[in-house]
């Protein structure tokens, strides 16, 4: 039988990326699935993991030409999605969503140019979904979330950052959107109920400044650390050593890392965004909250005095979402668009 051959499409496949970070784990599960996979793009900030081709795409070059050599194309980025009016290949195009205004704007222009011509949209969530433009619900489209490795990601792996009762943790890029700053700022209220509890943010990003300023203000240096950006190895145990992971984020259309933490069995409190709201609803492991300090504190009481039952059930979520779960999804899609 012929191994499929996937070219997995970016236009810049980065180092520190959510994009990545699927690409990664959706290629090795693939190749585990007997597929030949290819992580095709303009630039590499790091090369793609053991078992995975990479071709690298010269900056003036008619990369339709290399479409030939595929059989599915398998776009992760919005600006590729132009080629697909350039290829009778199956092209499939990840909607991870759009951050920025500009992002927006190319999502809609690429949507509406290659409606005929996109075999079909996996959206990372219903939210992701919804968020296309209505001319988008033409083109052939299915929900498949991302996924966790469920080995990896364990609950009852040891503890050695906590250091607060309960402790919390935050990780993602530290910019504006994200609103780490009303966790902050709830950490006052928190502690009146909780005086021993600790709050741990990891990341980076343009508002890192801002937050330890924030932080010095409010005299919250005992209570709130700052921890940059970590290895998976240090994550997973930041994961561990935590009894709530929170985010307060005004934007998202899935988040990673609620799902890294339901796999290590920690409940979520969450903003009562979309995605966040869609994934609470799925797996009853933590409970949303309003961009409300007040709200916050409420639920995540309510949360921590039930840590088991929701501990559970972030656990059984996590479970049916395992990267292997998720390849299967993406290789029945395949199946399906090389029979047509």
């Amino acid at each position: 039988m012929k191994q499929v051959k996937i070219l997995m499409l970016m236009s810049n496949y980065q180092k520190v990326s959510g994009h990545t970070r699927v690409i990664d784990n959706l290629s090795l599960g693939l190749v585990k699935l007997g597929y030949n996979v290819t992580v095709g793009a303009f630039s590499f900030e790091k090369e793609p993991p053991d078992g995975i081709n990479k071709l690298k795409f010269k900056k003036f070059e008619n990369i339709i030409s290399k479409f030939k050599n595929y059989d599915i194309i398998h776009n992760h980025q919005t600006k590729m999605n132009y080629y697909s009016l350039f290829t009778s290949k199956p092209f499939v195009f990840h909607n991870h969503g759009a951050t920025l205004k500009l992002h927006e704007i190319n999502l809609k222009v690429s949507l509406y140019l290659c409606k005929k011509s996109i075999s079909k949209i996996v959206s990372i969530s219903v939210a992701a979904s919804d968020a296309l433009p209505k001319f988008a619900k033409d083109i052939p489209m299915i929900v498949i979330y991302n996924g966790v490795d469920t080995n990896y990601y364990l609950p009852n792996l040891p503890k050695p950052h906590k250091k607060g009762d309960p402790q919390l943790f935050f990780v993602g890029n530290l910019f504006q959107y994200k609103n780490v700053q009303l966790i902050i700022n709830a950490m006052s209220k928190i502690i009146k109920n909780y005086p021993n509890s600790h709050l741990q943010i990891s990341g980076d990003g343009e508002y890192k400044d801002d937050l330890a300023e924030m932080i010095r203000e409010r005299k919250l240096e005992r209570q709130v650390e700052l921890i940059g950006r970590i290895t998976d190895d240090e994550l997973r145990l930041r994961y561990s050593s935590c009894d709530v992971y929170v985010s307060a984020s005004k934007w998202e259309l899935f988040g990673l890392p609620l799902l890294e933490a339901m796999s290590c069995g920690k409940p979520v409190v969450v903003s009562n965004i979309l995605a966040h709201t869609e994934l609470v609803s799925s797996s009853k492991a933590g409970l949303t909250f309003s961009f409300d300090i007040d709200d916050l504190s409420t639920k995540l009481q309510k949360v921590y005095e039930n840590l088991d039952f929701y501990a559970k059930e972030a656990r059984k979520f996590a479970e049916k979402n395992d990267w292997k779960q998720v390849c299967l999804k993406i290789s029945n899609l395949y199946e399906q668009l090389l029979v047509v």
